[in-house]
């Protein structure tokens, strides 16, 4: 398992364009001008690649330095290489500088019994191109010239896509899996779609918010493009900019953040500027949550070094996946998840175990802190005579204040709370990706708008962009390689979920139980006080008594105002860690993630590839879900400084 080489958690992703078509065979562009296609079909690419060099530009002239790596965009164009739209396509992307991923709907060799003479030679000639950096065979049926095959791979080149180019008359589909069925998908999943009529016409599908049905013909806008550079379309420019470029930070002022700026500059991020900034962490001295849960949960002796484990899971984790994918794809499909997704998780989940810890030490410490400068407080009715002591004690409870407010100080300006919200986030939303990626497909969905609060802006976009580095791999994606992908979701995601929801919905039940019995004691300790004071009070006052009540007043005083501020600090740090929320969601997960386990393992000796990908979408959703939930819940426990 290779270490990762540096310790800066933030990978900058490679600008990357992804473009698929779709498009009718040789029988449906009779009387079409294959050149001037191939032309049209080159500008609409090449103004593609001048939209994604400015939103590059832009973004390397971001103050702080650039989010995207510096290397020149990955410009790509997935296609299945049939004969008439797919290869005219091809050979215009191919003269505008585009790599090729070639996905067949069949192995290779069953394959080429689609084409004889010229044709097979022009596709043997197409798949081993220079410039062609994948090809992945689907082996989803038996049966020659199934039709489902060619819904298949357009389906896959669909989630390898940002921007389809159809070459298509805008009639529907003759049968399953047309080229009017794939610009419908397209349309759902919210791509840019560019048409190419048969004569030649160009035009652009409306963005989703407007966009009426695509089979009709008021969906779309014509795109007038320039014949020589630069390649912009304003229409189509402004689509790939709202793809790949990154969020930036809102106006404070309402009127500038709705205003539409002729000519944008770049402008910072700055979660993203503090992601960047941020460094990997072995191990945190913020340790006031581990002890509380150390002391009320006794397993292992307390250690005021808490190890993140970082080293352990840069040697052990994603095993099972490294197995599977070396096995699917071989090593080149393994280096592409363990740099794309692999190496990001381990450093956001670093940071979210890091900040976690800041944060919920920072809520013990305030909660805790504030109840002993109430207890220091009190101590001076033990001296009420001695004006030094009482000084001291005074000066000592100012000091603990004074602490209270600097660690909310310093925990509301380094913003702990939000970016152990937003790693978190940014792990658990990586981590599931890589089952799509062992079945070949993309999990990114293509929505071209990110919305949410700033955290879940700039999170989604560099998920966004880390993900669009994953090509489609050289693979034969059969029967085998659908078993091995199952395996691994059920072992290493589904199980080990399973096994940490179970037993953090323990852990927190018993925390919280034991958290309220002591809450509760101390109620009932300051009511037996109480009342020994009283009895005390009336021995000496009905029965001459020998003055035990005065004696024992500052005692009974100082454990009347200590003893329900321990109380009150215990409820503070419970309502802010919402243990009982957190118990009942794994408990919900447990049930949930049970359920697609079963319903995995049903597809074990032959699995179906689309109920699996459907599964494996459910979990994925299941996933993503307990994320937004969990941020629901914490989101609204943000630091307060004491009570």
């Amino acid at each position: 398992m290779p270490r990762i080489a540096h310790r800066r958690p933030y990978i900058a992703p490679r600008l990357t364009l992804r473009v698929g078509v779709s498009g009718h065979r040789p029988n449906k562009l009779v009387g079409s001008d294959w050149e001037e296609l191939r032309r049209r079909a080159r500008l609409v690419l090449l103004c593609l690649h001048d939209a994604a060099l400015r939103v590059h530009a832009e973004g390397q002239s971001m103050p702080g330095g650039g989010a995207y790596d510096s290397t020149a965009p990955t410009l790509r164009l997935t296609t299945a290489l049939a004969e008439g739209a797919d290869r005219i396509v091809a050979r215009a992307a191919l003269a505008a500088g585009y790599g090729l991923h070639v996905v067949l709907p069949f192995p290779k060799a069953t394959y080429e019994r689609d084409f004889v003479g010229e044709s097979l030679e022009e596709f043997r000639r197409l798949v081993v191109h220079s410039r062609v950096g994948s090809c992945t065979e689907l082996d989803v049926t038996d049966k020659a010239q199934d039709p489902l095959a060619y819904r298949a791979a357009g389906l896959l080149t669909l989630a390898h896509s940002d921007v389809l180019i159809a070459l298509w008359d805008g009639q529907p589909a003759a049968g399953v899996g047309g080229t009017a069925e794939m610009v419908i998908e397209a349309h759902r999943r919210q791509m840019v779609v560019v048409r190419i009529t048969p004569g030649g016409e160009v035009r652009l599908l409306k963005a989703t918010a407007q966009a009426p049905d695509p089979m009709r013909e008021e969906a779309w806008l014509p795109l007038e493009l320039t014949e020589t550079a630069p390649y912009v379309s304003t229409e189509l420019a402004d689509r790939v900019r709202a793809l790949l470029c990154v969020p930036e930070d809102e106006p404070a002022d309402s009127e500038a953040r709705h205003s539409r700026r002729p000519d944008p500059q770049p402008v910072a991020n700055k979660w993203l500027s503090d992601f960047r900034a941020e460094a990997v962490h072995s191990h945190t001295y913020f340790c006031a949550y581990e002890l509380m849960r150390k002391i009320f949960l006794p397993a292992r002796r307390p250690s005021f070094r808490v190890d993140h484990r970082f080293a352990h899971n840069v040697a052990t984790a994603w095993k099972d996946t490294r197995d599977a994918a070396i096995a699917i794809g071989g090593h080149g499909l393994w280096r592409a998840i363990d740099g794309g997704l692999r190496e990001r998780w381990l450093r956001a989940d670093n940071l979210a175990i890091h900040y976690a810890h800041r944060f919920r030490t920072a809520y013990v410490l305030n909660f805790s802190l504030a109840a002993l400068a109430v207890i220091v407080g009190l101590l001076a009715l033990f001296s009420w005579e001695s004006t030094e002591i009482k000084a001291g004690l005074v000066g000592f409870e100012l000091l603990l204040i004074g602490a209270v407010l600097w660690v909310f100080r310093v925990a509301r300006n380094g913003r702990w709370h939000e970016r152990w919200l937003d790693y978190r986030r940014l792990a658990e939303t990586l981590r599931p990706a890589r089952l799509s990626a062992l079945l070949g497909s993309s999990p990114l969905a293509t929505a071209a708008v990110v919305v949410g609060t700033e955290g879940e802006r700039w999170v989604a976009w560099y998920v966004r962009a880390a993900l669009r580095e994953l090509a489609p791999p050289t693979a034969v994606l059969n029967n085998d390689a659908m078993v091995r992908a199952r395996q691994v979701a059920l072992q290493e995601e589904i199980a080990e979920q399973i096994e940490y929801h179970r037993g953090n919905a323990k852990s927190l039940a018993l925390l919280d139980h034991r958290l309220e019995r002591t809450a509760e004691m101390a109620l009932w300790l300051t009511i037996i006080g109480g009342l020994v004071y009283l009895a005390l009070w009336c021995w000496d006052e009905f029965a001459g008594g020998p003055g035990a009540a005065k004696m024992g007043k500052p005692t009974a005083t100082f454990l009347g105002g200590a003893l329900p501020m321990v109380g009150a600090a215990i409820f503070g740090i419970r309502a802010t860690a919402d243990f009982r929320s957190a118990r009942l969601q794994s408990e919900r997960m447990v049930t949930e993630l049970s359920r697609l386990e079963t319903l995995l393992k049903a597809q074990e000796a032959k699995p179906d590839r689309d109920e699996v990908g459907r599964l494996f979408d459910q979990l994925s959703r299941t996933l993503s879900d307990d994320v937004r939930l969990w941020n629901m819940v914490y989101s609204g426990r943000e630091l307060v400084p004491g009570f």
